[in-house]
């Protein structure tokens, strides 16, 4: 069972910050850094291309992030799916917050 202490002389949040590159065999990167001072517990997201309303690539599962660490995720996108767009859309659930929002997609 994970125990987490709060700092003494601040508030505690975490800050993530999200990114997605592509990868060969069409794989997608995914990486979220905690620069905050407290952790996030990430259960699950998913990635969805413009005009796509299927995820081409999802992730269910709790991954904490502790203060001052990344996360990385490789995940196989959709086959129909060929990663042509400069953006992709970033919906995932955390227990600090949710996040809805385009990441532009680079390179490795």
């Amino acid at each position: 069972m994970p125990v987490f202490i709060k700092p003494q002389n601040s508030e505690a949040a975490p800050k993530a910050t999200w990114n997605v590159s592509r990868i060969p065999d069409n794989k997608v990167k995914v990486t979220v850094r905690n620069t905050g001072n407290a952790h996030i517990q990430v259960s699950d997201f998913a990635l969805y291309a413009q005009g796509i309303t299927e995820a081409i690539a999802s992730e269910s599962g709790s991954s904490y992030v502790l203060a001052g660490q990344t996360h990385e995720w490789v995940l196989l996108t959709s086959p129909f799916e060929k990663l042509t767009a400069k953006h992709l859309r970033l919906k995932a659930y955390t227990d600090a917050d949710n996040f809805d929002t385009e990441l532009v997609l680079g390179k490795p």
